[in-house]
């Protein structure tokens, strides 16, 4: 029985010729969500168009994008333009996209957006609380997968830069639906051992493959780590939650790598450069403390030691000799003091006694006009009393007058009187009560009796 054999390029030619062959896939529009973006530096861009079911593949060559108007990006919900055909070299279906306009942002960067603004409101991505990252650091422990491409790149890179440095890896899963609370568990654990600094790093992938990385607890978690850690998740162009929680983000495992450690030629370059710098300054001061011992060797004091003795003792004979100066200056600044003192005492004495005299003087002038004073007042008085007795009441009747009162009030009419009154006769040397009997009528001027 005879057998039709195909080679797989022949097979691949004619499945991507019925492909471009068939209109329904010529000039198509399909709807999905942008996941997994790529923008070439040539220009072209590769993506991937999904759905809740299903993946396309697709380029957009740079013809086509430098036109597109669109602001393209991951989690975008899209309707792009193109034809299906086959990629024959890999032998994968894909679509060539001709233009892209915007329908919407896919659900599940919808979520990350709206998880980012309620940690960023809470306080969990403040700067404030980030730590600095060692310059040196010779401990580093490693956060990744076992085996993957992103680990293989930290070992490289920290090998190649600072190979003194210490490597640990806490192995954790870096997708799928276990990766957030295999992340965490790793890091606790390596955040009690004492390392330097911790690297989180994975290669890139599509929103979905990173979304292990955008969990609310491995935020927390990272927050409350003693340790410095530094992200490098995905490529330069993903972003997750825990790259704005970290203390520093690197664009991917390498830069994160690099941000870790320092590197050896440059140290050992700036380490040339202090020890010839210390070098030069040593000679320096080498030189200058030569030139100091040759002056202070070429002293008089080290050819004739006494000679510095004889120096001192002509210093001492000369303190001496100002000191005895300063001796007979101070007595005889005390005997003037002692005569200034004797003189002073003696004029203050003076000035007392002249103050005592006008003093006594004085007070005899003042006892003498008191009394001169007084004798003034006195016979002032005198007269007023005189004066006094002449106006008073009891002056008139001592002349024989007398004074008629009815319930203390003075009688001056014969009028304010009536037949049977009680009245009270005051004379000069006492006094009548009486009753009047009978009114007298006046026969001479009006108010005599």
């Amino acid at each position: 029985m005879n057998e039709t054999i195909y080679p797989i390029s022949s097979i691949v030619r004619y499945i991507k010729s019925t492909l471009d062959q068939n209109p329904y896939l010529n000039g198509i529009r399909i709807q999905g969500e942008i996941s997994n973006l790529k923008k070439h530096r040539s220009g072209h861009w590769y993506f991937t168009l999904k759905d809740e079911q299903a993946r396309l593949s697709c380029v957009m060559f740079a013809t086509y994008a430098s036109r597109c108007q669109a602001a393209v990006q991951d989690g975008m919900k899209v309707i792009v333009k193109g034809s299906i055909s086959m990629y024959e070299q890999q032998g994968s279906v894909q679509c060539y996209v001709t233009a892209i306009r915007e329908d919407g942002i896919g659900d599940l960067y919808l979520r990350y957006e709206q998880l980012k603004k309620k940690l960023f409101d809470e306080g969990w991505f403040d700067d404030a609380h980030k730590q600095p990252i060692p310059a040196y650091a010779s401990d580093i422990a490693v956060i990744s997968a076992k085996e993957g491409a992103a680990l293989q790149d930290v070992i490289s890179t920290v090998q190649k830069r600072w190979p003194i440095a210490k490597l640990t890896l806490y192995p954790a899963y870096v997708q799928g639906a276990a990766a957030s609370e295999s992340l965490i568990r790793a890091l606790r654990q390596a955040d009690r051992k004492g390392h330097d600094c911790l690297l989180l790093v994975r290669g890139g992938g599509s929103i979905e493959d990173l979304w292990g990385f955008n969990s609310e607890a491995l935020v927390h978690c990272i927050y409350e780590l003693s340790t410095p850690i530094i992200s490098g998740v995905g490529h330069e162009s993903d972003t997750t939650l825990v790259d704005h929680v970290c203390d520093l983000r690197a664009p991917t495992p390498t830069g994160a790598a690099q941000r870790a450690t320092a590197d050896i030629a440059d140290v050992l370059r700036q380490l040339s450069a202090d020890r010839q710098l210390l070098i030069t300054s040593m000679q320096r001061r080498l030189q200058q403390a030569r030139q100091q011992f040759s002056l202070r060797a070429r002293s008089k004091y080290l050819s004739d030691p006494f000679a510095y003795i004889k120096d001192q003792q002509m210093h001492l004979a000369i303190a001496m000799s100002q000191m005895e100066r300063y001796g007979e200056s101070i007595l005889e600044k005390r005997t003037q003091i002692l005569h200034y003192s004797e003189l002073l005492q003696n004029r203050l004495q003076r000035r007392l006694a002249i103050a005592g005299e006008r003093n006594a003087q004085q007070k005899e002038r003042l006892c003498t006009q008191v009394q001169i004073y007084a004798r003034m007042q006195k016979e002032a008085l005198r007269k007023q009393i005189t004066l006094l007795d002449a106006y008073s009441p009891l002056a008139i009747l001592q002349r024989g007058y007398a004074l008629v009162e009815q319930q203390d009030t003075l009688i001056k009419s014969a009028r304010q009187l009536q037949k049977g009154d009680q009245v009270h006769i005051r004379f000069h040397d006492g006094g009548w009560h009486a009753q009047l009997i009978e009114k007298e009528e006046s026969h001479g001027k009006e108010g005599n009796i």
